[in-house]
């Protein structure tokens, strides 16, 4: 898998054929995918920490999180960060106010020397939520990346929903968010679904108890017919 797929994932994760006509007025989450280098983490996660205090300071709403992939075919070892906003203007805003201050040029260009820049993408989220809430270490990140006709789009988010609320149902610690890539190169277009679980242990039981669902295999099952999967990924908060 290319790592620009890779990119259009979370976040993760997650991605539709066509731009709703309210598109713009919805969250978007900027992804981008680094490969840190060895014995560098440290210091890019602060760097990461100093970027988003200075969009806490320039004010948008930017909301930085980053993710590393456990489970990601040929991206296991990159990291994702996701950075999420109200809106795209609010996201043009708060873009164009923090590039031009002299602490985050000066912090950006520091990077070069802790991650290779792998690829990038601009996400709009297609079930009505917000920016991605703030997540605790551990917490992991289920990204499933699929191709969806563009007539099927709307029927597939609701789809997603109500898988949520058999989660809700069966008690799970998880919930589903779908997102789609309208600046993503060659990945523009597809659809992302992430799923966000408190831990390792949480997702195995979320797992367990959807797998063992009549109505849930019966949704799953029904899915088939609407969505083409392209890969599964998994990540945690560090």
């Amino acid at each position: 898998m290319s790592q620009s797929r890779i990119a259009s994932e979370i976040v993760l994760i997650t991605l539709g054929l066509v731009v709703s006509t309210g598109a713009f007025a919805q969250a978007v989450l900027q992804s981008v995918v680094v490969k840190v280098h060895p014995g560098k983490m440290a210091e890019y996660q602060k760097a990461i920490g100093t970027l988003q205090g200075v969009m806490d300071r320039v004010g948008g709403g930017g909301r930085v999180q980053m993710w590393n992939a456990t489970l990601a075919g040929t991206g296991t070892g990159t990291s994702l960060v996701g950075v999420g906003y109200p809106s795209l203007s609010a996201f043009a805003k708060a873009t164009t106010q923090a590039t031009a201050d002299p602490e985050w040029q000066k912090t950006v260009a520091g990077l070069e020397e802790t991650r290779t820049m792998l690829s990038q993408a601009l996400l709009v989220a297609q079930d009505g939520g917000g920016p991605p809430a703030p997540v605790a270490s551990g917490t992991v990140l289920q990204g499933i990346l699929v191709e969806v006709e563009a007539d099927k789009v709307e029927e597939y988010v609701e789809q997603v929903g109500k898988l949520n609320e058999i989660m809700d149902r069966l008690d799970t610690k998880s919930s589903s968010r779908v997102w789609q890539a309208t600046v993503a190169g060659d990945n523009t277009g597809m659809i992302a679904v992430g799923v966000t679980h408190p831990s390792l242990e949480a997702y195995a039981d979320t797992m367990t108890k959807i797998n063992g669902d009549s109505e849930a295999s019966d949704l799953l099952e029904d899915l088939e017919d609407i969505r083409t999967i392209v890969s599964r990924s998994l990540y945690v908060a560090p």
